[in-house]
């Protein structure tokens, strides 16, 4: 099946090359003259943008299981993707920076600008002020009761929903354009609270968990839900009641009347209707389209564009005493082995031969997979440079009088790719004269036992970025050295109790982290983060490699702004600014 649709794609790929232009419009849309009519009675009028509207359709991998955003699960891709086009928050996410802007309030709270307050008992207080023109799409206006009532819905324990820091919240202040609320302590996690907002006079009365899987509460999104054709697509069409407007051209939003997500779980069966022309956009995914199918969708005029995305790749070592049940001749505390290793690694290569080409750059930054604007690219001082570490290396045997260095590499076997990662370091890190060999484990045995027990000597695995301050701070909380065993955090067991690297480094990194914890002031909570990665890089804790690549194809001559974000929400992220091109 899969070589039949393979060869179909191949077949329409000749044939739409006699009949597809290949260049591609890059201009702005024009606003229209009102066009003048010969009678005197009646005159005729177009919406700015109107020419530019009609109906687009996006290739998914996979459906939905529910089009609750608020219980859909953090994996469920086409969930989050399809919320894009009608769900609304307090704020919303700026996908090429990762910075949190307005959803449906008119400023993000902050200390600077008094919408956060840290007060005398130790509590905080954070105010939202809802836009005056904010309304669902029935014509209803957004209210304080409406904030309210999402409240006590993530609140009811019978409900499968993340309340951690919900919960926190002590008073509630309203009325109809502001919401106000205080935690219990101050928590830069504030940040992220409602992101999905509920209309009190739509869900008030329903079963929250049974009633909103098939279709949706009234939007205050760009589109309205149409139908959901379970193993078909799901269709929107355009809300009347959005207001907002495109700055650049003055034209009412979103530009398209109709978007339709059509679920083709075959890549072959994607691409195949993409190049059929039955798609304007199509998901891909790492590695896929191929590079010869890139070739081929380039060749006929269409685009294929890969970001990162939220999920990064990352190199470590195990610094706890279980290490040596693995590696007992493990130098994993001597800061001269950990730099030689990653001189040793020529990360360039690991995408190359992962995906056909430099599709995306390797990661000098871990704060780049949650906030871009953030980063500083601190781990470009370990370039791939094989005499360095070669010299390193031979630094690190002098200092504990030995002739050898060997590694053994962890990761989880049930991941194709991770496993070829770890045999392309295990050649790279041999190059330079490690001897080496690969602990290769069942996600169960490793996730669930491997990496809390700390049973590992280096180890390759991911971790999910998100945007926004929170998940940093969250992220950082990985290398606390004051983590009690057990159970433990730190599954590096990095400058903890039982750690074989105590220094200044780790007592400066928990001093940090400390701040970091009761910091709301976004100013001072960027120079920490700075610092904490500081700390990181220069002690060779890790090494970052990727973030696993986001793809997608399109054809720039139907459809123009798209811009592609590998960062949540995802390509979709921009959907009321997509138009029609032709």
């Amino acid at each position: 099946m899969r070589w039949t649709a393979f060869a179909v794609f191949v077949a329409l790929s000749a044939a739409a090359c006699t009949t597809t232009s290949t260049t591609s419009s890059t201009s702005s849309p024009e606003t229209p003259t009102p066009p003048t009519s010969s009678s005197s009675t009646t005159t005729t009028t177009t919406i700015p943008g109107q020419e530019l509207r009609g109906g687009r359709v996006i290739g998914l991998a996979t459906e939905p299981a529910t089009l609750n955003p608020l219980l859909a699960a953090p994996d469920d891709e086409a969930a989050h993707l399809i919320a894009q086009a009608w769900n609304v928050g307090a704020f919303d996410v700026a996908a090429d920076t990762g910075e949190t802007v307005p959803g449906v309030i008119t400023t993000i709270p902050t200390v600077a600008n008094g919408g956060v307050v840290r007060n005398d008992d130790g509590t905080m207080t954070v105010t939202y002020v809802i836009q005056d023109e904010a309304r669902w799409s029935d014509g209803v206006p957004i209210t304080g009761a409406d904030f309210q009532f999402t409240l006590e819905t993530i609140l009811d324990p019978e409900l499968a929903i993340n309340r951690d820091v919900y919960r926190n919240i002590i008073t509630t202040e309203v009325d109809e354009k502001t919401f106000r609320f205080t935690l219990a302590a101050p928590d830069i996690r504030y940040e992220r609270l409602f992101d999905t907002l509920l209309p009190e006079h739509d869900v008030e009365g329903s079963d929250f968990a049974e009633d909103w899987n098939d279709t949706t509460w009234v939007s205050a999104g760009p589109f309205v839900l149409a139908e959901w054709r379970r193993g078909g697509a799901v269709h929107f069409s355009r809300n009347d009641e959005y207001d907002a407007t495109d700055a650049a051209t003055g034209a009412r939003l979103p530009y398209l009347d109709e978007i339709e997500f059509r679920i083709i779980p075959d890549p072959f069966d994607r691409l195949g209707s993409l190049v059929a022309r039955d798609l304007t956009v199509m998901q891909g995914a790492p590695g896929f389209p191929s590079p010869r199918a890139r070739e081929r969708l380039t060749d006929l005029g269409a685009a294929v564009v890969s970001a990162n995305g939220p999920l990064w790749l990352h190199l470590n070592f195990q610094f706890g005493p279980r290490r040596l049940e693995r590696n007992a001749a493990s130098l994993n505390p001597y800061d001269a082995f950990r730099r030689g290793v990653f001189h040793a690694i020529d990360r360039e290569r690991i995408i190359e031969e992962l995906y056909g080409g430099p599709v995306i750059s390797p990661l000098d930054s871990y704060v780049a997979a949650f906030r871009p604007g953030l980063s500083h690219d601190l781990w470009d001082r370990y370039p791939y440079d094989p005499a360095t570490a070669t010299a390193l290396l031979g630094e690190a045997l002098q200092a504990v009088e030995s002739e050898a260095v060997r590694v053994v590499l962890a990761a989880n076997a049930e991941n194709e790719e991770r496993v070829k990662i770890v045999e392309l370091l295990a050649v790279m890190l041999e190059a330079v004269g490690i001897s080496t060999s690969l602990q290769l484990e069942p996600d169960a045995v490793f996730f669930s036992e491997t990496v809390p027990q700390g049973r590992w000597d280096a180890g390759m695995w991911a971790w999910t970025g998100s945007s926004g301050y929170a998940g940093l701070v969250a992220f950082h909380e990985a290398f606390d050295p004051g983590d009690a065993l057990p159970p433990v955090r730190n599954y590096y067991r990095w400058g903890t109790e039982d750690s074989d690297v105590h220094d200044a480094g780790t007592d400066r990194y928990g001093a940090v982290l400390e701040e970091m914890r009761t910091t709301v002031d976004v100013g001072e909570l960027e120079v920490l983060i700075e610092e904490a990665e500081e700390i990181i890089a220069d002690g060779a804790v890790i090494l970052p490699l990727f973030a696993t690549p986001v793809t997608v194809a399109f054809w720039p001559e139907a459809i123009h702004g798209f811009v592609m974000s590998g960062l949540h929400p995802g390509f979709t992220w921009n959907i009321e600014y997509w138009r029609r091109a032709e």
